[in-house]
């Protein structure tokens, strides 16, 4: 009897060890058969304005459906383009975030079909982020209007959000972001942006006739924002409004006390 059972016992441990191997044979042979195909993928970080070289790219395979639309499968096919966005190493290239073949290097190429390249003078350019603004940032541009008289209703002036969400294409003329990640301040005369073309009427305008400010965007947020102006007249109800509120609270407070 013991020695059916010792058998009986073998037996199984030989079955469990053969389903095993069986199965993993099969999940060897099931990932084999995954299809895949050559792309091309960065070697290196490679910023926005980077003209790509050969070294930079090398061929990776992918699972077929997993290729996004407008991958690129050839090296060749993307040597001598210039990056319109800041890639990471090991991601695949698509073909929409590089120029166009045989469009050239410098500013032009990097100016999305359909849109134009404006350029602002710094001295109508807020301070207050000047140094910091870079190739590749979105920012919004604000425009700050001063009243034509008193019988003007803003009370002196107006400060409207004339455009969000636009991307800086240069500064000065560099289209690249410096290593220490910021501008030198002798070198920032003007700033280009990337605009359609009913917003570089816009800016035309508004350079001629106010200030123009640009506010910094993190980068991930593209939300466009429903944003009211601001007049001389409501900031200055704005502030008599808070006073009154403070005056009163502090009369009640005393009274409390009383």
């Amino acid at each position: 009897m013991q020695t059916r059972t010792i058998l009986v016992g073998a037996f199984a441990v030989i079955f469990g060890l053969v389903s095993a191997v069986g199965a993993f044979v099969s999940q060897r042979r099931a990932g084999e058969a995954v299809p895949t195909l050559e792309v091309v993928t960065s070697t290196a970080d490679l910023p926005w304005g980077t003209v790509i070289e050969a070294q930079h790219l090398k061929v990776s395979r992918f699972p077929s459906d997993a290729i996004p639309e407008g991958a690129v499968r050839k090296i060749d096919d993307a040597v001598g383009r210039t990056s319109r966005d800041n890639l990471a190493r090991g991601e695949l290239l698509l073909a929409g975030r590089l120029t166009e073949p045989g469009v050239g290097r410098g500013l032009p190429p990097l100016i999305p079909k359909g849109m134009r390249a404006v350029s602002i003078q710094t001295p109508n350019v807020s301070s207050g982020v000047t140094g910091f603004v870079m190739p590749g940032n979105k920012v919004d541009v604000v425009l700050t209007m001063h009243g034509s008289g008193h019988q003007d209703p803003s009370g002196g002036g107006r400060t409207i959000t004339l455009l969000q969400n636009v991307t800086v294409l240069a500064v000065d003329q560099n289209i690249q972001a410096p290593d220490e990640n910021m501008m030198d301040l002798k070198q920032m005369r003007t700033v280009t942006l990337v605009v359609t073309p009913q917003q570089a009427q816009e800016l035309d305008l508004g350079q001629n006739k106010g200030i123009l400010r640009l506010t910094l965007r993190n980068p991930l947020d593209e939300a466009l924002t429903d944003v009211s102006q601001i007049t001389v007249t409501s900031l200055t109800n704005t502030t008599r409004d808070l006073r009154d509120a403070a005056a009163t609270s502090d009369v009640t407070g005393e009274l409390a006390e009383r």
